[in-house]
């Protein structure tokens, strides 16, 4: 028995043995890690890559763009998937898509749950609505001197309902031929029709002729409208019923870049109630109006709600009491504040005669 267990290994040798080979193995798995870790992270090159090269992803050579980009260690470790996907992409990259890849949860950094964002570009987008059978009017100098007005009133039938908010672009642009005006006003409504295909001639300043027809798109209306020059305009959206109006024109001392008053007109005789109307785009649509008499001392003021509020012209219509006691010149004021500072914006001065 003694002769037999002596050849056999004993229990303690084997188990320093075991222990010896473990410790040797995870000092060159450490080793190796620490040699690893002192090399390079990889580079990402994306699609459409420059020869400059950029430390971090937020360094791009185009705005907007990344054109080729490190994933550093602030955005964590790609994966496999990551590192096969990326050169597959068809179209750059932004920011904003390289970090939510980079730095998503494992779980979601496999190939086919990966997603792309292309760059924000601008482009022309079709908007669907109901079609609209469009109807025109116009008039100048009966609203104030020297206005126009042009309205498109649309009718969606019994089935189309109300749209308050309907589609038309309306772009001044030099005119061709100088001799029926210096300038045109082309609006397009894409999805109405009208049946008027014949040019009107007016020539009452500043309106000189209106012209229909259609555009090379489906379903889409053009006027054109022929001015005196490129004087300020104004595009308005009503409803009931719905209707799109363009004012061009007005008295130069009762507009401004935000505010236009149509009434009273300037230097008129009034008695104690003044009708106050007019467009405006202010914040949130609030409009200020005062009065001031010939001192300057302010004897009245409130504030007027425009039909929508900014960056789009609404209309508004008010009636203004002026005090007993003010009689002669005074100033009525049309404005609206600024909602960073108060600032007084598109100030506008009417002087008056109160009897």
């Amino acid at each position: 028995m003694a002769g037999r267990s002596s050849a056999l290994p004993s229990l303690g040798s084997s188990s320093r043995s075991r222990s010896a080979r473990g410790s040797h193995v995870r000092r060159k798995a450490s080793r190796e890690w620490r040699r690893l870790r002192r090399r390079p992270r990889p580079r990402l090159r994306l699609p459409g890559h420059h020869r400059r090269r950029t430390r971090s992803s937020r360094q791009v050579s185009r705005p907007g763009c990344i054109s080729r980009a490190t994933v550093s260690r602030r955005l964590g470790r790609p994966s496999r998937a990551i590192r096969r996907t990326l050169p597959r992409a068809r179209s750059r990259l932004t920011r904003a898509s390289v970090h939510s890849v980079a730095s998503a949860p494992a779980r979601s950094r496999l190939g086919p749950r990966i997603r792309f964002r292309r760059s924000r570009r601008p482009r022309l987008e079709r908007v669907a609505s109901e079609s609209a059978q469009l109807s025109t009017n116009y008039s100048v100098d009966s609203l104030a001197p020297g206005l126009a007005r042009f309205v498109i009133t649309l009718d969606y039938g019994t089935s189309g309902g109300s749209v308050t908010d309907p589609e038309f672009s309306a772009t001044l642009i030099p005119s061709t031929n100088e001799t029926t005006g210096k300038a045109e006003l082309e609006i397009t409504v894409p999805n109405g029709s009208d049946t008027a295909t014949t040019a009107t001639q007016v020539d009452r300043s500043p309106l000189r002729w209106i012209a229909a027809g259609k555009s090379n798109s489906f379903r889409a209306q053009v006027y054109r409208l022929g001015l005196d020059d490129q004087r300020p305009w104004r595009a308005i959206v009503l409803s009931n019923p719905t209707r799109i109006v363009i004012d061009i024109g007005g008295v130069p001392q009762a507009t401004s870049d935000s505010v236009a008053v149509y009434s009273p007109k300037v230097g008129t005789t009034t008695g104690r109630t003044v009708n106050v109307s007019g467009a405006a785009r202010a914040f949130e649509a609030h409009v200020n109006w005062r009065i001031k008499d010939s001192a300057g001392r302010e004897i009245g003021n409130g504030f007027i709600s425009a039909s929508i509020f900014g960056p789009t012209w609404g209309t508004f219509d008010t009636s203004v009491t002026i005090p007993a006691n003010v009689s002669g010149n005074v100033t009525l004021e049309v404005f609206w504040p600024s909602p960073k500072d108060g600032t007084e914006l598109g100030l506008v001065q009417i002087p008056l005669v109160v009897r």
